[in-house]
């Protein structure tokens, strides 16, 4: 230690330790930073596939409708032909 130091009271590697315990803090945040990016992509992502699937799921139904409907136009069709050349017996 030399005179400067020994009269200031500061040592000489206390700056480069202050700097080390920065990098290590700032290098801590950026980690953790990549980790709350991280989240939130895999959260987006979790989100975007249950919309796909509950999209999915919303066409299936809406196909099964669909065909319920067709059916059953056809069907009532059918019963108003029937009943117009009176197949029906009352």
């Amino acid at each position: 230690m030399s005179r400067e130091d020994w009269r200031t009271g500061s040592i000489p590697e206390l700056p480069l330790l202050r700097k080390q315990k920065f990098k290590i803090k700032k290098g801590k945040k950026v980690k953790e930073k990549e980790h709350i990016d991280h989240a939130l992509s895999s959260s987006l992502l979790s989100i975007i596939l249950w919309c796909a699937w509950f999209s999915w799921r919303f066409k299936i139904l809406l196909f099964i409708s669909l065909v319920i409907t067709i059916f059953s136009i056809i069907y009532w069709c059918g019963v108003a032909v029937a009943k117009k050349k009176k197949l029906f017996k009352k």
